[in-house]
């Protein structure tokens, strides 16, 4: 997934992407990331492999509890990795 797109409008400037600020909120929306825009972005782009999103979201549920008190953290894996997983009618969770 590229987190770092230019602007629609052609300019070069950045377009704000829904992505961590240094406090854990989307840049974009200023909720509690990863937000929902987030999540059904990513649900959709490694729809054939989840097992990269699942690592992908490790590594971030990893650096936010490299930057977060212990106390917030203990609800981090629901935060972060609760969400990876669909389960369809009749196929594996992953």
């Amino acid at each position: 997934m590229n987190e770092f797109r230019t602007s629609p409008a052609g300019t070069g400037a950045p377009a704000v992407r829904h992505i961590p600020d240094a406090c854990w909120q989307c840049a974009r929306c200023r909720s509690e990331w990863p937000c929902e825009t987030y999540k059904r972005t990513a649900l959709r782009d490694y729809r054939r492999n989840r097992v990269a999103l699942a690592m992908l979201m490790a590594t971030y549920l990893h650096r936010f509890a490299r930057d977060r008190p212990a106390a917030e953290c203990v609800r981090a894996g629901a935060r972060f990795l609760g969400w990876c997983r669909t389960r369809r009618p009749g196929r594996a969770a992953w």
